[in-house]
């Protein structure tokens, strides 16, 4: 994530990091997360792992940033992957956790497990850092965009995926990763 002007607030886990405009937060692969809106502008890039060299959640402040960073076309920002990852590989970050990890939820059986349904509400947000419906609005958006990016019609990924109307998908996408559906699809 990178923002350009202005500021979000991003829970990984139990972590809260406020990103403000010349900051890139790294969200290692399969963290559970959470961004709350603001007014900002910049956008989300989605790399793959191995081209990344260090997997820790880390946010880092870029001090000058480029010219192509300001631009909306996400077509345009696609194409710069490779310029994106020299920018953050030779930056100190001003804040890393190498902790968190990818969050796996196992309920247990034993007599600690709570019992009432507000417990194991509680108790999952207290081990994950979100409630389970966060968790699970973000799981269903993350598969969103993994099927939009491989040219599944929009329609009937909302479709599919429970959303009430395509409209319903489109607003969630767009707070949850700063563009449409349909622009990602292009991108």
């Amino acid at each position: 994530m990178l923002i350009t002007k202005g500021s979000r607030r991003v829970t990984l886990g139990t972590a809260t990091v406020c990103v403000e405009a010349s900051c890139a937060l790294i969200i290692p692969a399969g963290v559970v997360h959470m961004a709350r809106e603001g007014p900002w502008t910049g956008f989300n890039a989605y790399l793959e792992p191995d081209r990344l060299s260090n997997t820790a959640a880390r946010l880092l402040r870029i001090e000058s940033l480029p010219s192509w960073t300001g631009e909306r076309d996400e077509a345009c920002l696609g194409q710069q992957c490779d310029a994106l990852l020299d920018l953050i590989s030779d930056v100190i970050p001003i804040w890393e956790d190498p902790s968190i990890e990818p969050f796996s939820f196992v309920a247990s059986d034993t007599s600690d497990w709570p019992t009432s349904r507000e417990g194991q509400i509680r108790r999952y947000r207290r081990e994950a850092g979100i409630s389970p419906y966060a968790h699970m609005k973000a799981a269903q958006l993350n598969q969103a965009r993994r099927r939009i990016a491989h040219g599944e019609r929009i329609a009937s990924v909302a479709a599919d995926l429970g959303f009430t109307d395509q409209a319903h998908m489109g607003r969630q996408f767009k707070a949850s990763y700063g563009t449409s559906p349909g622009r990602y699809a292009n991108s």
